[in-house]
């Protein structure tokens, strides 16, 4: 048995012109959702995970996310942390070329407003 053999099968799925994401990682559905004023939604399962807000300002590729995120999953801090980074790459790309300083601003409608009032019981 080869050490991949016990990895189940997972992947990225999107819907043209949509903020929408899926990433499926093992029997565990992850759906990240672009909101306006660089709010991401984080659902598993369909419940929600956690609430992200990446600040609109960014000096020297050093980009700051503010991040709440259900108790449960503190254990799985890695995965809310490769969550993150998966969409900062995937809403806001870089275009390989590098800017001291940018502001990026997410804009358009919210289709899953009941997501932005979400808070873990911390």
């Amino acid at each position: 048995m080869t050490n991949l053999q016990h990895i189940k099968k997972g992947g990225v799925y999107s819907y043209f012109f949509s903020s929408n994401r899926k990433v499926k990682i093992g029997k565990n559905v992850y759906e990240l959702y672009l909101h306006r004023d660089n709010y991401i939604s984080v659902m598993k399962n369909e419940s929600q995970i956690a609430l992200m807000k990446r600040e609109c300002f960014t000096a020297a590729e050093e980009t700051e996310y503010e991040i709440d995120f259900d108790p449960a999953m503190e254990n799985d801090i890695n995965l809310i942390l490769m969550l993150v980074a998966f969409a900062d790459s995937t809403y806001f790309k870089n275009r390989l070329k590098w800017s001291f300083a940018k502001y990026e601003k997410s804009v358009g409608k919210n289709a899953f407003d009941e997501r932005l009032k979400w808070q873990s019981n911390k």
